[in-house]
């Protein structure tokens, strides 16, 4: 469903699960951002290395609030989990340093980190939950190809959607309705 759009006329979509008010859940405070989130989960995918979602997310955040960026690393099913794609890791951390940098910049705090996973999917949901987050801001901007517009991730997010999710796309990923005739 969209919702709106942001300053730039991206597409931001939100799933329909409510929102909880301040007053109405422990985890969120006053001192929190316009929408109340304490901690916002932030998955970083390929080429984003100046983390430009960080800046996006850091609106829904506040003063006491916490932006958990994790840099994605897909790994394919005939390499090891934990070993291979040293330089696409190198890539991630490089890529999680510049939103550290960013993040602290606007007077936020950030804690970083690197899932490596066969499902990033499912990954995220665990770590959504493992962190207690209460979004996660996907921005399909910087994806991989077959994350752009509504990927698979995407699609398990809002499947199990263990918080809010958020995404954000480019106005030309979503279907547009058909203009009707006059």
């Amino acid at each position: 469903m969209w919702v709106g759009c942001t300053g730039d006329c991206r597409r931001v979509l939100y799933t329909l699960q409510p929102m909880a008010l301040p007053d109405q859940h422990p985890s969120l405070s006053a001192t929190a951002g316009l929408s109340g989130y304490r901690t916002v989960l932030v998955p970083i995918f390929g080429e984003d290395v100046g983390a430009a979602a960080i800046g996006r997310a850091a609106k829904l955040v506040g003063k006491g609030g916490v932006i958990r960026a994790v840099f994605v690393l897909p790994v394919p099913p005939e390499l090891p989990l934990e070993d291979g794609l040293e330089e696409q890791e190198a890539h991630g951390r490089s890529a999680l340093e510049s939103a550290r940098i960013q993040a602290r910049r606007a007077g936020l705090r950030i804690h970083t980190g690197v899932i490596r996973t066969r499902n990033p999917g499912a990954a995220l949901v665990e770590e959504a939950r493992r962190v207690e987050a209460d979004a996660i801001y996907w921005s399909t901007l910087h994806a991989p190809a077959v994350e752009r517009r509504i990927g698979p991730t995407a699609l398990h997010l809002l499947s199990r959607r263990p918080c809010r999710v958020i995404i954000e796309t480019e106005p030309d990923d979503l279907p547009r309705a058909e203009p009707q005739p006059r």
